[in-house]
């Protein structure tokens, strides 16, 4: 908007000719910095008004023994940061375990890919306990990662600490407080994954997810396990009314720009048995997204969309057992990650790379240009 200062002495003819000629300048400035901009050479945001970054989009690699190969078997254009399991703590003096792989890095820095890679607890929470409360295995773990690091050339690190004690919750938030210090001074970025919130012990009251949310640069909220494998009941991995209801749960607590969506690359078979009356489940299995597709479709089920779940669903019989399954693909991850753009969150983290279809990269790539769920396709099993 142009404004005219008027000289009060001025005859009021020549002001209004001069605010003329002045606002017509500025309009045909403005009107070519428009057409310069459309060519993507400036940008026309305000001062102060910083641009939106594009969406952080994470896969897991989980390290077994051997370490993954990215040469022969390369992440998608898509993933912006890999973040292999390589650390644990192995010990409550604050010993941590290394799967670290030098040529793993080397490869994605080729490719222009951050290395960001996996601390966990090793899910025990009395050994966790134990560490957190001693300031001097505290400190020694911190020496190690941020020497890790260093040596390795890594970009950050997700912190990934599950089943620990509710009411070792401050200690676990001093300690990442601890260990974020010394990796932002040396540059890195540090991540934290979460529970979606619940009453689960050991599951969700450990993380002061607001105070969390001051000390990393993101929260990565794990939005799967909805029906966990040792799970009561069967259901989905991750309904899409369920995943949304933590997302804006969690955005009332930490900055929507620092949350990154968890989304699984998984599912799970499950196995039910008839008892009185209905079904009991008795088992579980984690599929990836083929197989469960494969499994379906060799054992002749038809499969039909839930709209409730946002999910695909199949079953079928055999051996006197019901098995059921709750497809993950591109048109449940589309509705998953539409959540990106509703509440503005800073990115996805996928588990776990290797589950995928090709078809699944199609959704995470676009994020703001996919396509909309119901133009992708549906699975290769039978649909009715």
């Amino acid at each position: 908007m142009a404004f005219c200062l008027l000289p009060k002495k001025d005859s009021q003819k020549r002001n209004r000719i001069g605010c003329i000629q002045h606002a017509r300048k500025e309009f045909l400035l403005w009107c070519a910095l428009v057409l310069v901009a459309s060519a993507g050479m400036v940008s026309l945001a305000m001062p102060g008004q910083a641009k939106a970054a594009a969406p952080v989009i994470l896969a897991w690699d989980h390290v077994r023994s051997e370490p993954p190969d990215l040469a022969a078997d390369p992440p998608h254009p898509a993933v912006t940061v890999l973040s292999p399991t390589w650390f644990v703590l192995s010990g409550p003096d604050g010993s941590v375990g290394s799967k670290a792989d030098r040529a793993y890095v080397a490869e994605a820095k080729k490719r222009g890919i951050r290395v960001e890679p996996l601390f966990a607890n090793g899910f025990d929470p009395e050994r966790t306990r134990a560490f957190l409360s001693d300031p001097v295995a505290r400190a020694r773990s911190v020496a190690q990662v941020l020497g890790f690091c260093r040596s390795l050339g890594l970009d950050g690190i997700n912190v990934d600490f599950e089943n620990v004690f509710d009411d070792d919750r401050d200690r676990l938030t001093a300690y990442v407080a601890e260990l974020a210090r010394e990796l932002h001074a040396a540059g890195l970025r540090v991540s934290i994954d979460v529970t979606v919130i619940s009453d689960k012990p050991n599951w969700s009251a450990c993380y002061d997810r607001a105070a969390l949310g001051k000390i990393v640069d993101a929260v990565v909220l794990m939005a799967y396990d909805e029906h966990w494998r040792s799970g009561p009941v069967s259901g989905p991995v991750a309904s899409i009314g369920w995943v949304e209801r933590a997302v804006a749960e969690l955005a009332e607590l930490v900055p929507p720009g620092k949350i990154w969506l968890g989304i699984p690359f998984y599912t799970r078979e499950w196995e039910e048995v008839p008892a009185n009356g209905g079904w009991q489940k008795t088992g579980a299995r984690a599929l990836s997204m083929a197989d469960a597709e494969a499994r379906l479709a060799a054992n002749g089920a038809s499969v039909s969309w839930d709209a409730a779940a946002g999910l695909y669903y199949g079953e079928y019989m055999k051996g006197g057992k019901r098995y059921r399954i709750w497809l993950e693909e591109e048109r449940s991850l589309a509705l998953k990650t539409a959540q990106v753009e509703k509440y503005g969150l800073g990115g996805v983290a996928a588990w776990r790379r290797g589950f995928e279809k090709p078809g699944a990269w199609r959704v995470l790539e676009g994020l703001g240009k996919r396509k909309g769920p119901e133009e992708l396709p549906a699975p290769r099993a039978n649909l009715p």
